[in-house]
């Protein structure tokens, strides 16, 4: 019977390829982003191996796809539905994690992700491997040193030109069976039970966090949605004040499209062709529709910039 997540390792053999992959995410109506994502990673780890949390989705779009991804085999779990949950998303997954090494003692890795983060290998000359297989080939390959795993960073995308990314050392954990200590909401701080780390220098995730100017904003109020009072500048100055958790979303609302844009102009950026990759699955590109919207040489909006009011 053909294994979804034992694809394209010839060079391994299927015999030899004994690792187990639970992929865990949580996330709230991210529509067509959660589409992909779902694609994306039954097709590197097996559609029954994708442990998606739902938090308390509104939109039908989304409702959607979590309903059909259950029926095609995802676990999906819909007792998670309070901003609460999503606070405290490690301890949530941890429980999860403690409760599939009993159910399933054929796991060997537990990889937590956010909806728009996509992992990936990286070869020995720093070349994001997108070729079948990969990833699973990498994690075949560890040793087992009952460490907190570490990716080697994050690639980010350019917010409104396809297949372009800037590399940024962000931390982020993942864990083989029984080692896992504590897992804090970011999974930027996981720790092992032996209490040891290490930077696994062949995974690293592609993150789609700099949307086009509309999601992000968006987004932003969605996620800020628990954590203030109201979108005034008030509300949104104090919670940079007392350092609130989203504390960090606040300057999107606070400039305009054109600054925000600019804010992108590097030359470290690296084409990788993720646009085919997920092609090859079915699966769109994401914020692709706010990239067809988008209007070129039409003026920004700055709506909400420092002179306008945030209600």
């Amino acid at each position: 019977m053909d294994d979804p997540s034992r694809r394209g390792l010839p060079e391994l053999g299927w015999e030899m390829v004994s690792v187990k992959v639970a992929c865990l995410m949580m996330q709230k109506n991210e529509g067509r982003m959660l589409d992909s994502w779902i694609r994306y990673h039954a097709d590197l780890f097996g559609i029954e191996n994708l442990y998606v949390f739902d938090n308390g989705s509104t939109d039908e779009e989304t409702l959607g796809i979590v309903a059909r991804a259950g029926e095609a085999g995802a676990q999906v779990i819909l007792d998670c539905k309070t901003h609460m949950h999503f606070e405290k998303k490690g301890e949530v997954f941890k429980s999860k994690v403690r409760q599939l090494e009993k159910s399933d003692p054929d796991y060997t890795y537990f990889i937590f992700l956010d909806c728009d983060e996509f992992i990936v290998a990286v070869n020995d000359k720093n070349a994001v491997d997108l070729s079948d297989g990969a990833v699973l080939g990498v994690l075949e390959a560890l040793p087992r040193t009952g460490s907190a795993k570490y990716v080697r960073g994050t690639y980010n995308n350019h917010p409104t030109e396809i297949d372009k990314f800037y590399f940024k050392n962000e931390r982020k954990s993942f864990f083989e069976r029984e080692t896992l200590k504590s897992l804090d909401t970011g999974f930027h701080h996981g720790q092992a039970v032996n209490g040891t780390s290490e930077t696994v220098r062949s995974i690293a995730l592609l993150h789609f966090h700099n949307r086009p100017y509309a999601s992000l904003l968006r987004s932003a109020r969605q996620k800020l949605a628990g954590r203030v009072k109201s979108f005034s500048r008030e509300d949104l100055t104090d919670l940079i004040a007392r350092k609130g958790r989203g504390r960090h979303l606040v300057p999107y609302f606070l400039m305009s499209e054109a600054d925000y844009i600019a804010g992108f102009k590097t030359p470290n950026a690296r084409t990788i062709p993720f646009k085919a990759r997920l092609a090859r699955v079915a699966a769109e590109y994401p914020f692709q529709r706010d990239l067809d919207e988008m209007q070129p040489g039409a003026a920004p909006s700055t709506v909400l910039g420092l002179d306008y009011p945030l209600d």
